[in-house]
């Protein structure tokens, strides 16, 4: 490279430079954010503070998935419309804010409001931002690739948990945690507005497409059978999961466990969810979208009958092997999302599919992390929460096998020949 011209041989190299950095800082940027699943973590030390029921702190990490959901699809339409830096300093903007006034709560109204919503917000929109911008430059190894991205976001919780978990009962207490996050929030986001770029050939939503030959629009894709039953197959295995995950630091508490010991307990889940996204990455490549689903619902399955054993019998090891299998379930569902996402629908729409199959966790985290707490309080344990996700996880191999045939059913009329 001189002064006068740029070889394409260069443009190459400064090309496949983007792309890894890309990678390598989306990687980061998702591995901390993805602390917002360490939510159970602080539910001990604000209990005690402030008074809260189970069902009442649930009820954040609730929001803060909404928040999430619906940051995803926000930033899905303003992808399309604004640079991805823009997105990322509204993310940025909304975390610091966020957990700057998470430190200073002194309601239950404003936990809800600066953790739950708006940090939830940020989440959403950071983790939409990054996934859609860094598999444009990766088209033909969409799950490989997004699970090796995704995996910082799972086991977030592992690498950082305990740092918090020292933080909150070593010294510097709740308020300062959340006030330390934010600014480092902050930072790594700014940092991403430098370091994560778009390939030339991608200006939002791609006019022309890059799909496998198939362009549906929102409109399109709502009104797919196949769609709601994939979407309902979400539903079923994010609900066990964010039910574990909500709660994943307090049922070890309940055994009891030892703090330091209980987070890294609910730590496995998050190896668990790290390794699902890379596993099911790499089978989603080279064995299918079925293959994939049919595993995970299996495993969740198995899951729940771990949970349910380990309650019964007051066995640690059980629950840690059953931590282990939800978070590998738990964690092929960003993989799948992103993969049928692109196999079924294309690329052109991409960032707004992507943010409403991601809205199955407004759902989920009702139905898992509130619907639990709630089962808690009224029953006193978790028993009777456990018999139901055993049965949700029926109804979740029930699903894939009606998606399978659905699908079938699209493939004859010519349409979803990509999926199977």
């Amino acid at each position: 490279m001189n002064g006068k011209f740029i070889s394409k041989k260069d443009i190459g190299n400064v090309s496949a430079g983007a792309k890894y950095i890309s990678l390598f800082y989306g990687g980061l940027l998702l591995l901390c954010t993805g602390v917002i699943y360490s939510w159970s973590i602080f539910v001990a030390p604000l209990e005690i503070e402030f008074g809260w029921s189970r069902s009442q702190t649930s009820a954040v990490f609730v929001l803060s998935m909404a928040g999430y959901n619906i940051g995803s699809i926000i930033s899905g339409i303003m992808i399309c419309r604004y640079s991805h830096r823009i997105t990322l300093s509204i993310s940025a903007l909304l975390l610091l804010l966020g957990f700057l006034g998470a430190s200073r709560l002194s309601s239950l109204t404003e936990i809800y409001v600066f953790y739950g919503l708006m940090c939830g917000l940020g989440t959403g929109i950071a983790y939409n931002t990054v996934v859609s911008t860094v598999l444009a430059w990766f088209p033909d190894d969409t799950g490989t690739v997004s699970g090796l991205l995704l995996a910082g976001y799972g086991i977030s919780s592992f690498l950082l948990g305990p740092v918090i978990n020292r933080m909150l009962y070593e010294g510097a207490g709740w308020r300062s945690t959340f006030s330390r996050m934010g600014w480092v929030f902050c930072v790594l986001m700014l940092g991403a507005c430098i370091w994560i770029r778009k390939p030339e050939t991608a200006h939002g939503c791609d006019k022309h497409g890059r799909g496998e030959g198939i362009e549906v629009s929102p409109g399109q894709m709502l009104r797919r059978p196949s769609f709601y039953l994939f979407f309902g197959w979400l539903i079923c295995i994010g609900s066990i999961g964010l039910g574990v995950i909500g709660s994943g630091a307090v049922l070890p508490l309940e055994m009891g466990v030892s703090p330091a010991k209980a987070a890294w307990t609910a730590g496995v889940l998050s190896v668990g969810n790290a390794g699902g996204r890379i596993l099911y990455g790499r089978l989603c490549d080279r064995k299918g979208r079925s293959f994939g689903m049919g595993t995970a619902s299996a495993s969740v399955g198995i899951a729940s009958l771990g949970l349910l054993s380990a309650q019964l019998l007051g066995n640690g090891v059980i629950l840690t092997g059953a931590y282990l299998f939800t978070g590998l379930a738990y964690g092929s569902l960003p993989v799948l999302i992103t993969y049928f996402c692109t196999r079924q629908y294309g690329t052109r729409y991409r960032s707004i599919n992507l943010g409403i199959l991601n809205a199955n966790g407004m759902v989920t985290s009702v139905l898992g992390s509130w619907g639990g707490g709630v089962i808690y309080e009224r029953t006193g344990s978790y028993t009777a929460a456990f018999y139901v996700m055993i049965g949700i996880s029926v109804c979740a191999l029930v699903l894939w096998k009606m998606l399978n045939q659905g699908l079938q059913k699209e493939i004859k009329y010519g349409t979803d020949k990509h999926t199977l």
